[in-house]
């Protein structure tokens, strides 16, 4: 009768746990989504809203923080572009902190050294005399760390064809130098697959525009 009980309530257990686990899946897919269709700065705050509450209740999940510091990302940018930088800066330290937390959870994780790249990007063109010198090769190293964990991952070339792009020739970065990076990424986009439909898909679209424009 003991080991009868035991048997029902580790199955009671599992379904409870599979049961949030599809709800987690069916959230995050739909703040993906909602992420995919931002077009605003205050589709932004929203969707970075949404993976903030996501993130608070599936504490130990990296993907949710991982969206989370992209989300604010993208507003430092947003910021940056309508001459707010004490916005920028706010943004810029959410994801900072953020992506610690995350990376306390994944660990070594190559998606998470490619935002930690995009962090120190929207630090230098926040000032970009005072912080080019100072993060330029933060960048770097952070993709070097990103490519040495997962050679395809796309983002980590389209991030460096980036960094060369806004990098002065003279400091050994330029157009020349660029293109070659975002075709190389753009070849490891077309092979790359997701490990999961809740895992980091984003940068082809931008990283072919990018080729698009360089090259016509």
């Amino acid at each position: 009768m003991t080991r009868i009980i035991a048997f029902a309530f580790a199955l009671l257990l599992t379904n409870i746990t599979l049961a949030q686990n599809d709800n987690y899946t069916k959230t995050m897919e739909q703040a993906i989504a909602q992420l995919n269709r931002v077009d605003s700065p205050e589709d932004a705050t929203a969707v970075a809203n949404t993976f903030g509450r996501i993130a608070q209740v599936a504490d130990q999940e990296w993907l949710p923080k991982y969206y989370l510091v992209y989300s604010n990302i993208m507003l430092a940018w947003q910021a940056l572009e309508s001459g707010n930088n004490k916005d920028c800066d706010q943004h810029v330290k959410v994801a900072t902190e953020t992506l610690a937390a995350a990376k306390k959870i994944a660990g070594e994780n190559s998606e998470l050294y490619v935002l930690e790249a995009y962090i120190y990007q929207a630090r230098i063109m926040r000032s970009p005399m005072m912080n080019g010198p100072r993060f330029a090769g933060s960048v770097d190293e952070a993709l070097a760390k990103a490519k040495a964990i997962d050679a395809n991952n796309p983002r980590a070339y389209y991030l460096q064809g980036q960094q060369w792009l806004n990098m002065p020739s003279f400091m050994g970065g330029g157009k020349e130098k660029a293109i070659p990076q975002f075709e190389l990424a753009a070849q490891k986009f077309e092979s790359f697959q997701a490990a999961s439909n809740l895992h980091p898909t984003w940068g082809k679209e931008q990283n072919q525009s990018l080729i698009n424009h360089l090259t016509k």
